[in-house]
């Protein structure tokens, strides 16, 4: 760039001179020259006598050689951007934003349900007879759920809620006994549960209830006596009851007390027989009394019933299959998005060998032990495919009293197999018999040997 410089300067100095030579009649000027460059021109310009010189001078290119690499292929994609101007609105206070926000929430509401609630009100107005608009919405809550087309999601108002409990855990009274009503209005011992609290205290039925916690409850009906009796598990109720003209007074603790599931017996070559007929709360405790035994009386091999059990808690199915199985896994759920539960059993088992009956009725729990006890190769299983009910259903309750029940996993067994809508195929198919003779149970029997 020097070089460039002095190159410029150079023909600068040789216009100045010739210029000045031609005025032979002024003293020549000792020019001091000032440059400004614009473009390709530079101006030289004398501060003492107000001389410029212009020059066009073109400088020299810089060449610089890199080795650039080449793309196989150059796509060039243009994005045009979009400047969106959002109005952000200011409030002069906390009410005024909360004001507005509700605003938006209720429009929110009113452009999402404007139809259901036109449609009720067009209903209301206009159908033969008069309707209750709580009717209405509960149907519609009903609805909803049943649009799933799954018969095992299902929405409970508050009052059927308190109706499918009771179903769901088979719980009576808090201590065990079943009541009967006479004309008298008082209320009787019509049966007394197995293994119940109110046997254990000496409750016999006939008893005629006249008192409960020092009330007296005679010619009140069944309704308010079955209220007193009930109470949270784990404390004591104290009643009187009227037997044949002695008043005798029992204390009893609460507890969850079920209608039986277990039934067994000792067959004429034997063999063992036990019949479940379902999983609720006292079902473990019954399984063991009717192991323990069978094994106190010798026996050595049992056939295990679950023909028409229709399933009931998974966890007291898990609990049964301790009795039943070895360390292992029962069944395991899986979600939508592929997370994994595991249901797994401890070692342990009863020392008795042991077949399973099963058939189109033993579904849900039923299957899940049937399924674990296959997989495992911990019996066999004998008759014919089961229902196919492997699905979860989770409970949210509403805080209206009502709930839903909603289908969100489903089972597999152990060795990965689906349950719903296929059911568990037994090892040895045996159809039900027309003659009258139980050819599932023969063929048990015969796999026992």
């Amino acid at each position: 760039m020097k070089r460039v410089l002095s190159f410029v300067l150079a023909i600068a100095m040789v216009f100045s001179f010739v210029a000045c030579a031609n005025k032979k009649e002024e003293p020549l000027c000792q020019h001091e020259w000032e440059s400004t460059v614009e473009g390709d021109t530079v101006t030289f310009s004398c501060k003492l006598c107000n001389e410029s010189i212009s020059k066009t001078v073109k400088l020299p290119e810089k060449i610089v050689e890199k080795e650039v690499p080449v793309e196989k292929e150059v796509v060039k994609t243009v994005v045009k951007e979009v400047v969106k101007e959002v109005e952000v609105p200011t409030y002069s206070s906390d009410a005024e934003k909360m004001n507005a926000q509700n605003y938006q929430l209720l429009q929110y509401y009113y452009d999402r349900y404007q139809k259901l609630d036109a449609l009720k009100n067009y209903v209301m107005e206009n159908y033969y007879t008069d309707v209750k608009e709580e009717d209405l919405l509960e149907g519609a809550y009903k609805g909803l759920v049943e649009s799933l087309d799954d018969p095992f999601s299902v929405y409970n108002s508050a009052e059927e809620l308190v109706d499918y409990e009771g179903a769901l855990t088979q719980l009576y009274f808090g201590i065990g006994i079943m009541l009967r009503q006479e004309d008298d209005l008082c209320g009787y011992i019509d049966s007394v549960t197995p293994n119940s609290p109110a046997l254990r205290a000496g409750l016999k039925a006939g008893d005629k209830i006249v008192a409960v916690d020092g009330t007296s409850y005679i010619g009140t009906g069944i309704d308010p006596i079955a209220l007193a009796i009930k109470g949270e598990v784990g404390t004591n109720v104290r009643v009187d009851v009227d037997r044949n003209g002695e008043i005798l007074t029992f204390i009893i603790t609460r507890q969850k007390v079920g209608m039986p599931t277990v039934s067994y017996e000792v067959l004429e070559g034997g063999e063992g027989y036990v019949q479940l007929t379902g999983f609720d709360s006292v079902t473990v405790e019954e399984m063991k009394i009717a192991l323990k035994d069978l094994e106190e009386q010798g026996v050595k091999k049992f056939v295990l019933d679950l023909r028409d059990n229709g399933g009931g808690q998974v966890e007291v199915a898990l609990d049964v299959a301790d009795l039943l199985m070895n360390a292992g896994v029962m069944v395991y759920t899986e979600d939508r998005n592929g997370n994994r539960e595991y249901y797994k059993t401890n070692a342990g088992r009863t020392s008795m060998k042991y077949v399973v009956l099963c058939n189109g009725g033993t579904a849900s729990a039923a299957e899940m032990l049937c399924a674990g006890i296959q997989d495992n190769n911990e019996g066999k299983i004998v008759g014919t495919t089961t229902y196919g009910k492997g699905i979860v259903q989770i409970f949210a309750y509403i805080n209206d009293g009502s709930s839903v029940s909603l289908t969100q996993m489903q089972y597999f067994s152990p060795k990965g197999h689906v349950i719903h809508k296929v059911g568990i195929t037994p090892d040895y198919e045996v159809g039900i018999s027309l003659d009258g003779v139980d050819h599932q149970l023969e063929k048990a029997l015969e796999v026992l040997k």
